[in-house]
């Protein structure tokens, strides 16, 4: 009686082990997912851009009056503006502000207005959570120059057939002088060896004659 006792036990035990025993493999807490977790954007922030443009246009009142209509268009407003006139041309500063959602938009709209001579740009990260909404805002700060000024920039210099008449016999002439005188140290030098080689050679053939 007491071994079917014994061994009704024993089975009992076995069972109880095999039911708290767990069928996957233990896992440290805190430990990296096997795979990592799917990237995603910071919620509650954007990305304020400060940027400064330059371009040549045709007409710098023209295309500012283009830009600044591209800004409302994009949900934005002008801050300052500067005209003035240098060497008999007009100059035109626009400074924009649009929502940062937008800036890029504005931005390629801005390039399509002239050509492109400059750019400096710095960004930050804010959140969108503050109580001012201008604060998520962008500025660009343009400048438009007419495109005369670009192209004196790169114009070709003046054709004058006798300054580099002048300079290129100059150069012929410096070129000479450098040679002649490589030439004279040659002479010089090689020829008092080859007259000391001369005169031993005389004086030994002396001897054995």
């Amino acid at each position: 009686m007491s071994r079917k006792i014994l061994t009704f036990l024993f089975i009992l035990w076995a069972s109880y082990l095999m039911a708290c025993s767990s069928s996957q493999a233990p896992r440290l807490i805190g430990s990296y997912p096997s795979t990592p977790p799917e990237s995603r954007p910071l919620q509650g922030t954007t990305i304020i851009y400060r940027t400064e443009l330059d371009l040549a246009v045709t007409d710098p009142q023209t295309a500012a009056q283009c830009a600044l209509q591209y800004a409302y268009n994009h949900g934005g407003y002008l801050v300052d503006r500067n005209s003035w006139v240098s060497k008999g041309q007009a100059m035109v500063t626009l400074e924009l502000a649009v929502p940062s959602t937008a800036y890029e938009s504005l931005h390629n709209d801005l390039l399509g207005l002239g050509i492109f001579i400059r750019e400096s740009q710095d960004s930050r990260m804010i959140g969108t959570y503050s109580w001012d909404p201008l604060s998520t805002y962008s500025q660009i700060t343009v400048h438009f120059s007419p495109i005369s000024n670009v192209s004196s920039r790169f114009s070709l210099p003046a054709w004058r057939p006798i300054h580099t008449l002048q300079n290129a016999i100059a150069v012929s002439l410096a070129i000479f002088g450098f040679l002649s005188n490589i030439l004279i140290w040659m002479v010089v030098v090689v020829g008092s060896f080859a007259l000391i080689g001369w005169l031993i050679y005389r004086v030994l053939t002396k001897k054995h004659a």
